[in-house]
């Protein structure tokens, strides 16, 4: 019984990455975009994906695809969690409704722990980690 559940318990992020994979594999012809001679569509890891458009009206059409797609597996979209944000140029995409939800636009989100900025820069992100540095090296006076 032991062994089962370890193999079950292994075997579930395994799967998971598999229809995640598969999901965007599926759904990565309607949005995506172009970098020199790469065609870059999304970076996910585990249930946090970020997906790439060149055109903000897509959006809309981009999210009802990836629901439908993701709602074959029985996966669905946390759409209070769901952001769109504009990277350096070009105007702030508008907030797109899907389902009576509202998907709003930001213009800093966290992923995986990382504050990512809308100037594309990192500095935010260095300077928020030096904090959290030098309040642990503080706390390590009393050593």
């Amino acid at each position: 019984m032991a062994l089962l559940l370890t193999t079950t318990t292994i075997l579930a992020p395994a799967l998971f990455c598999c229809a995640i994979d598969w999901l965007m594999r599926h759904c990565s012809g309607c949005f995506g975009v172009d970098v020199g001679n790469f065609h870059l569509t999304d970076i996910n890891y585990a249930d946090d994906a970020v997906l790439f458009t060149d055109d903000p009206t897509k959006w809309g059409y981009v999210f009802r695809h990836l629901e439908a797609s993701a709602g074959v597996m029985g996966l669905h979209t946390n759409w209070h969690k769901t952001n769109i944000k504009n990277i350096r140029t070009g105007d702030a995409p508008r907030t797109v409704h899907i389902d009576n939800q509202a998907v709003e636009t930001v213009s800093r989100f966290t992923y995986l722990g990382s504050d990512i900025d809308s100037d594309g820069y990192s500095y935010p992100e260095i300077h928020r980690r030096l904090g959290i540095v030098g309040s642990i090296m503080a706390q390590l006076d009393n050593v």
